[in-house]
């Protein structure tokens, strides 16, 4: 299903937390991250683009597309990109 976010939102996928270690042990603690990966972003989106990973400040509004869930977030919650050169 194609979703296109309105204005300077965008549609971000949350990465995952690995909570395993290498030898098998679980890990207890936080399990969601702040990065996530752009899959769409509204017209007015100036900074951000598809296919960008990003820090998130805060969440935004949780979806279910195609039986995955994304975040609509808008550009003012991402405080930086990652691997980003000029």
């Amino acid at each position: 299903m194609k979703f296109q976010p309105m204005g300077n939102n965008l549609l971000v996928k949350i990465q995952e937390l690995d909570n395993k270690t290498s030898s098998g042990l679980i890990l207890v603690g936080e399990t969601t991250s702040n990065i996530a990966w752009v899959v769409e972003t509204g017209p007015s989106v100036l900074d951000v683009e598809q296919g960008d990973y990003v820090r998130l400040e805060s969440y935004g509004t949780e979806v279910e597309l195609d039986g995955n869930t994304y975040q609509i977030v808008s550009e003012d919650s991402i405080s930086g990109i990652y691997g980003f050169s000029n």
